[in-house]
């Protein structure tokens, strides 16, 4: 399925079910009195459907003084719709509008409109209960309470408050409709509130352009875990476990920024474990937004984000950010407070939402808003001024009408000062003083803000003078008129590339001859290659076609001509009024409409004459079809987006019925029976405000039988429809304009990357071209993946004779989703022939990530991609062992494939290998040895460590006594491998068991790591003699031979056969002989022998001691002298003294 055609059906049929619901909406016209719907109750809920029409919900009983229980609609102009009257039996605490212009309702009712409905109900845009949807939400054995609803883009239904079950199964606080109503079985999150018996609510929900959902309310866990007031789910109900952001009290509201960032309001001092005072941003990734922290000193309860990015706040409260506003407020889209908008209202305001023009609709619990009596609900013009009757009037005829963007009303006329400028409100503006010494005729807002003023004055400037936006005079402008014109100017036009075309009175321009038309470059130069025709008399009124085409008509002979860019005339286009023409304007099919004081046009004799309102077709030929049937000259003409067209004049009758001076007609020409306005006197000027309101000025003093002085404002049931969108594709901008909205022609496009930037800030990206339902613009290069304001303009003839020009300008801040972020640098671990990459999620732009691909750097056939959701880490397999990797990762979401990021660390796959044929060969005999025969799949060498009482000399361990050997096995691996897993194996060495005279001897000998028993040495052998005199060995010697020893002592324990030792001594022998050695214990003796030592048996090589040991029996004691006998130490030294003394006997006598 084609996404982009998807998304452009959607759009287009929105626009559709608009266009239909408010053909349905019929009323009259009225002067404007202001916004009061007086509701004698607390609203609590307020939404603006699709029509522009305004619902109500709450706990009141009557609105405007007419009965309403709990729920009412009002029009556009404020007035109650009486063809709605569907009533809740209780209170209302939620309304919300879906597209096709069905009303949503939550509360704690059991009824609408007389029929059951427990909790939620819905109405049809016509006013009657949807018998179809009826979903039954209880809370216990009673009726549940639903405080918050939020439709999706796919038409299911939010709910959230006090809920136990829908439709008979259980939901917790939280539940998700399909659109008929019935329960999304498979959307079930749970939620839970401390202590044990106190019913969780939702009591905010918002769907994130993610399709995430956000919920606010008072809970303590969801889906079975910790979240404190405020969660997000995935689309499909489960918990995002990525989001904690938990609250301290309960969050009441919740709003969605274009970029995705959520508004978060309610009665919280921390937010995320950070200060946040009842309100707080957070950013379309989830995190605390920490440069956005404005504060209250009391609770949120409405929270509504504008077109442009800015933010209404509602509360109770009286202060914002460290400034006095008693409970609504507005921030600027970075959180700062917009200190131009200074509304108040005295007490609750609980309910916002966006009417038609940037006006702002509040609901709450106050009876006074800006001072002025407003109970419960209350309307606001987009500079937070009050919506009330306006109070201007004039001492004489209004003439020229020009609307400014901020809703600022500039006229001109004949009346005390000439030049005026009224606020949205209708009050003069009394910071604008600028007055002329003759008549206004014209007024035109340019682009840029700055405003020409145009007539037959010369003080202000010589016919024509440019204010600046701030309202001075623009002075370079001025210098580069001259002189001006010679007479009066009754019209301006601005043409496509800038340039102004003034027609009038005049013969000379700046001392030259330039009769009645003449053309200046935007500097205020003369365009001197533009060289009209001369006309006979005053020109009236000029238009702008599409292919820039200047159509003009007056007094003079032809009465209407049409120039071509370079002043020639059109010699095809020749319609030949009879008389003279007042007005043209040029519809958005083309077709040109004609007002003046001419009987005849385009040849059509009675009874197919149009007299004074005929329209052209592009040729000039007459559209037969279209048939006014005015009865007198026709001098001002506003046409709206829906192809209706207001008419003002000096006639009496339009369609052959009554009309005073004013008047609307249908895209046929027929009467359009719902606009019934009337003057006394004639309507000279007509404008169309952002707002609906339609703004007549002339030469009249009463307007609707009311007392209304050369200026009034008509209010309108019917809303203006306008919207500002990006395309599906993101290379183009669509401004779609319906209903009441001014009829615009000239748009250009262009955006800004800050909000309320200056003029020099924004960037032009050309002009737009008509599409159905409005104005185009493709092939753009916008940027991507930031918050970017877009801003349409387009101009909106009016006033006298259409001489005059409204800027109509809609500001939307968009965030233009984009290719991901590049994730930051993964980190790779190495394995066999494979490495294991991991990293974060980069910024998604707008989008969701749909998915993840790494690459090898080193080749790039080599990649692996992660399932999603799910860890981001991935595993590239197919590398070649030994070789150097790095590696880069590539997000994707449906706007394309992210920068690659920057490359891992290099790692090198090795194979891997283990050790084998390592096992324990159990207990070990000392003075043996082991022979080790591990090897390594890698067919690498295994080498050998030993610890306690052995150690390893390549393969062979040997044993230096008895205890616990521990050997090691490693291999470390090579370019092409990784080192094994070390092998380790434990066992015990055990005494040895010699056999001799005596019988079996156990044998111990210890000494220190490496000095081991040579195998086969350790026996029992004949003792060495000679043996001391007279002794005898029965038992034998012990014998055995220690390598590894230099330096060390050894220790040797022996245990005889029980008894063998009564009467024996232990004996060593060494290099000299006999001596004693030892010490017994019953049939153990225990003796030491130091390495080249007294007893070491190989005193020749060191590190290696030789024990021949026995116990000797020795000789009787005899009564004769016992011959002395010499120690070891005496054997060993006796050849040392004989060698002196034989030296001696040799030395030379007298020496």
């Amino acid at each position: 399925m084609n996404l982009l055609c998807v998304s452009t059906v959607r759009f287009l049929r929105a626009w559709l079910l608009i266009l239909c619901a408010l053909a349905g909406l019929a009323h009259g016209q009225s002067l404007d009195a202001g916004f009061n719907a007086d509701v004698n109750g607390e609203v609590r809920a307020v939404a603006v459907l699709p029509s522009g029409q305004i619902a109500l919900g709450g706990n009141f009983s009557t609105v405007a003084g007419q009965s309403r229980q709990a729920l009412a609609r009002l029009h556009n102009d404020g007035t109650l719709d009486a063809a709605f009257t569907a009533a809740a039996d209780t209170a209302v605490w939620a309304v919300a509008a879906q597209a096709d212009g069905k009303l949503l309702l939550g509360g704690g009712f059991a009824q609408v409109g007389g029929l059951p409905h427990s909790g939620i109900g819905r109405i049809n845009a016509d006013g009657t209960v949807d018998g179809t949807f009826n979903p039954e939400v209880r809370n216990g054995t009673g009726h549940g309470v639903v405080k918050a609803m939020a439709v999706q883009p796919d038409g299911k239904i939010l709910v959230g408050g006090q809920i136990y079950t829908v439709n008979g199964v259980a939901r917790t606080a939280l539940a998700r409709l399909n659109a008929d109503g019935t329960l999304d079985a498979a959307f079930a999150p749970s939620l839970t509130r401390a202590p044990a018996g106190i019913p969780p609510q939702v009591l905010a929900l918002a769907v994130l352009p993610s399709g995430k959902i956000l919920l606010g309310g008072q809970f303590d866990t969801v889906g079975g875990q910790p979240r404190t007031n405020l969660a997000r789910l995935n689309a499909d109900g489960s918990l995002d476990t990525g989001f904690v952001q938990d609250a301290n009290d309960a969050v009441h509201a919740l709003a969605v920024q274009a970029d995705g960032a959520a508004m978060v309001g309610g009665a919280f001092t921390q937010l995320g474990g950070q200060p946040r005072n009842s309100v707080a941003r957070l950013n379309a990734d989830g995190t605390l937004d920490a440069g956005f922290a404005p504060g209250t000193d009391g609770v949120v309860r409405a929270l509504a984000v504008q077109p442009d990015g800015k933010v209404l706040v509602g509360g109770l409260f009286s202060t914002l950010g460290g400034q006095p506003r008693a409970n609504i407020a507005r921030l600027h889209a970075s959180g700062a407070p917009d200190t131009a908008f200074a509304a108040s209202a005295n007490s609750m305001v609980r309910g916002i939402a966006l009417g038609a023009g940037g006006q702002i609709v509040l609901g709450g619990n106050f009876t006074l808003v800006n001072g002025t009596a407003r109970a419960g609900a209350a309307r606001l013009h987009a500079d937070g001024t009050l919506d009330v009757a306006p109070t201007a009037s004039l001492d004489n005829t209004a003439l020229a009408l020009a609307a400014q963007p901020d809703g600022k009303l500039l006229v001109g006329g004949n009346f005390t000062g000439r030049l005026a400028r009224l606020n949205a409100d209708g009050s003069r503006d009394t910071g604008f003083t600028h007055t002329t010494s003759g008549t206004v005729y014209a007024l035109a807002m340019q682009p840029d803000g700055k405003a020409l003023v145009a007539g037959n004055f010369n003080d202000l400037g010589p016919g024509l003078a440019r204010l600046n936006p701030d309202g001075s005079v623009d002075t370079a402008f001025a210098a580069n008129l001259g002189a001006g014109a010679d007479g009066g100017i009754y019209a301006l036009a601005l043409l496509p590339g800038g340039d102004i075309v003034l027609a009038g009175a005049f013969s000379n321009w700046n001392g030259a001859t330039s009769v009645r038309l003449v053309r200046l470059r935007p500097d205020g130069t003369r365009n001197v290659a533009w060289n009209p025709p001369v006309p006979s008399n005053a020109v009236q009124t000029v238009a702008v076609q599409a292919d820039g085409k200047l159509l003009v008509g007056g007094w003079f002979t032809l009465h209407l001509m049409r120039l071509e860019d370079d002043g020639s005339v059109d010699a095809s286009f020749n319609p030949a009024p009879n008389q003279q023409v007042t007005t043209l304007a040029v519809q958005a099919d083309g077709k040109i409409l004609v007002g003046g004081y001419f009987g005849q046009i385009a040849g059509a004799m009675p009874p197919n004459a149009r007299p004074y309102l005929a329209r052209l077709n592009s040729d000039g030929t007459l559209d037969s079809a279209f048939d006014a049937g005015a009865d007198w000259a026709v001098w001002s003409l506003a046409v709206q987006a829906d192809g209706k067209i207001i008419v003002g004049g000096e006639f009496t009758a339009l369609g052959g019925q009554a009309a005073g001076k004013i008047g609307r007609i249908h895209a046929d020409g027929s009467r359009d029976l719902d606009f019934g306005a009337s003057a006394n006197l004639n309507v000279y000027a007509l404008a169309l405000l952002p707002g609906g309101h339609v703004v007549a000025g002339g030469a009249f003093s009463d307007f609707n039988g009311q007392p209304r002085l050369s200026i009034a404002r008509l209010s309108q049931p019917i809303a203006p429809q306008q919207t500002l969108a990006a395309t599906p594709t993101r290379d183009g901008l669509r401004w779609l304009r319906a209903a009441t909205a001014p009829e615009v022609a000239q748009v250009r496009l262009a955006y800004a990357t800050q909000e309320d930037a200056p003029e020099s800030a924004w960037t032009d990206v050309g002009a737009a071209t008509r599409t159905p339902g409005g104005w185009a613009l493709d092939g753009l290069a916008l940027p991507h993946g930031q918050r970017l304001w877009v801003r349409a303009q387009g101009l909106a003839p009016g006033g006298y004779g259409n001489g005059s020009a409204s800027l109509v300008q809609q500001t939307a801040m968009l965030y233009l989703a984009a290719a991901p972020d590049a994730p930051a640098a993964p980190t790779a671990v190495a394995g066999d022939a494979q490495a294991t990459v991991s990293w974060a999620a980069p910024a998604d732009n707008g989008s969701p990530i749909t998915a993840y691909t790494v690459h090898a750097v080193q080749d790039a056939s080599k990649t692996c991609a992660p399932a999603l959701p799910g860890p981001l880490q991935c595993t590239v397999a197919g590398l070649v062992n030994g070789t150097a990797y790095t590696f880069t990762v590539v997000a994707t979401n449906a706007f394309g494939d992210s920068v690659a990021s920057d490359g891992s660390s290099a790692v090198t796959p090795l194979g891997a290998q283990a050790i084998t044929g390592f096992a324990d060969p159990g207990a070990q005999t000392l003075g043996t040895t082991l022979a080790l025969a591990a090897t390594a799949t890698s067919t690498l060498p295994v080498a050998y460590s030993a610890s306690g009482v052995c150690s390893v000399a390549g393969a062979i361990v040997s044993f230096s006594g008895t205890g616990n050997c521990t050997l090691t096995a490693t291999q470390p691996g090579d370019a092409q491998w990784a080192a094994a897993a070390p092998q380790q194996i434990s066992f015990a060495v055990n005494p040895a068991t010699v056999t001799g005279g005596p019988g079996p001897v156990t044998v111990d000998v210890s000494g220190p790591a490496g000095c081991s028993i040579t195998p086969g040495s350790l026996q029992i052998t004949a003792a060495p003699t000679p043996l001391p005199p007279g002794a005898t060995a029965p038992l034998g010697a012990l014998r055995f031979t220690a390598t590894g020893c230099a330096g060390a002592t050894v220790t040797v324990s022996a245990t005889y056969p029980a008894g063998s030792l009564a009467g024996l001594a232990p004996y060593k022998h060494g290099p000299g002989g006999w001596f004693a050695l030892g010490a017994v214990s019953g049939d153990t003796v225990t003796f030491s022998v130091a390495d080249d030592g007294p007893g070491d048996g190989n005193n020749t090589a060191t590190g290696v001691i030789e024990d021949p040991h026995a116990m000797l029996l020795l000789a009787a004691p005899s009564q004769a002298q016992a011959i002395p006998t010499l120690s070891q130490w005496g054997l060993l030294l006796l050849p040392a003294l004989l060698g002196w003394l034989v030296f001696r006997e040799k030395k030379p006598s007298g020496a």
